[in-house]
């Protein structure tokens, strides 16, 4: 397994939950007003250290059509517990309608 296009998801979202749900229908509504965005390294069945990639990496990318200053820094929460968690970093960049969070994670 290894990065690049083959290893890509985009999804574009033009209403919440893709329009599927009935009872919410467009992003401009008040309870949008704070979205928050996360990713989790899920890494199932991982015994030891030597089960781990070398170094792990999740792009993301954010967009918006309107401007704003709303993009806030990505951080991480929670641990795993496991002895040999990997240590991670995330670095971000945001400009008007986007935002970028690259999160590292290496033994």
């Amino acid at each position: 397994v290894g990065g690049g296009p083959d290893r890509t998801s985009v999804v574009v979202s033009k209403r919440p939950f893709m329009g599927l749900v009935e009872s919410t229908r467009s992003w401009d509504e008040d309870i949008y007003d704070s979205v928050y965005i996360g990713s989790c390294l899920e890494n199932y069945g991982m015994e030891s250290a030597d089960n781990y990639p070398p170094e792990w990496q999740i792009d993301v990318k954010i967009s918006s059509p309107d401007a704003g200053s709303w993009w806030r820094d990505w951080r991480l929460e929670g641990e795993n517990g496991c002895p040999w968690q990997p240590q991670t970093q995330v670095d971000n960049i945001a400009g008007e309608t986007w935002q970028r969070a690259v999160w590292r994670a290496f033994l």
